[in-house]
């Protein structure tokens, strides 16, 4: 990645990096640093930028539509559809769908297998290199106003907060459904998560209620 590469990251992300070695790593697959030894790879990137943007998409929210009047609510939403429209800000759909739109992909650094199989182009891939690059972000000191300032700018944050309602029209997915229906009934649970099983082509989803584990499987994450 070359300097003028870097400024061109840096205008669309809307940070500049002191040290321009981290917002590298942020866009380097682990097929990448494989072949390049020298380099490390974004993958620990992505677990810091995906809990950073639940708190910082959360945080908008409340700002947005959290009301005190003798007390904290949501207005006019209860707190199952606040966690859908989370959700919807925060899923796969969204993240991939915003690094298209800023052509962030074009600059992934990663093995020549990688390329010949368009990696670049699946949503996962684009969902993973969303969250490194607000990992990245945080790494450069926990900078909190720059965090959030780049999660706005790159979700476009401030224009699907005015328009919530679209999002309560999209088809709610598995896990909005679980999330709601374990706050209903007040019961504790670990965070759901999923991935993809390459071997049956199909995607896996996990969640712990109490002590024990539970597994679901389906085509895509709406199933």
């Amino acid at each position: 990645m070359n300097e003028q590469q870097i400024i061109e990251l840096e205008k669309i992300i809307g940070y500049e990096f002191k040290d321009k070695n981290l917002l590298i790593q942020s866009f380097t697959r682990k097929s990448y640093s494989n072949e390049h030894k020298d380099i490390k790879n974004n993958e620990c990137l992505e677990f810091i930028g995906d809990e950073a943007i639940d708190v910082i998409v959360a945080k908008k929210l409340c700002e947005k539509l959290g009301t005190y009047n003798n007390g904290y609510s949501f207005n006019p939403f209860d707190e199952g559809t606040m966690t859908m429209i989370k959700s919807n800000l925060v899923d796969r759909d969204t993240l991939s769908t915003r690094i298209k739109e800023l052509g962030l992909s074009n600059f992934l650094l990663m093995s020549e297998g990688d390329k010949k199989e368009g990696v670049d182009t699946k949503d996962k891939t684009q969902e993973d290199l969303f969250e490194s690059i607000i990992g990245v972000v945080i790494d450069s000191k926990w900078n909190y106003e720059g965090i959030e300032k780049v999660i706005v700018k790159m979700l476009n944050l401030n224009y699907f907060l005015s328009n919530i309602q679209s999002f309560l029209e999209k088809k709610e997915d598995y896990q909005c459904l679980v999330r709601m229906w374990l706050q209903k009934e007040n019961i504790y649970s670990k965070k759901l998560f999923s991935f993809n099983n390459e071997d049956k082509n199909n995607i896996i989803a996990t969640i712990r209620i109490s002590d024990e584990e539970c597994h679901g499987e389906g085509d895509s994450q709406e199933y």
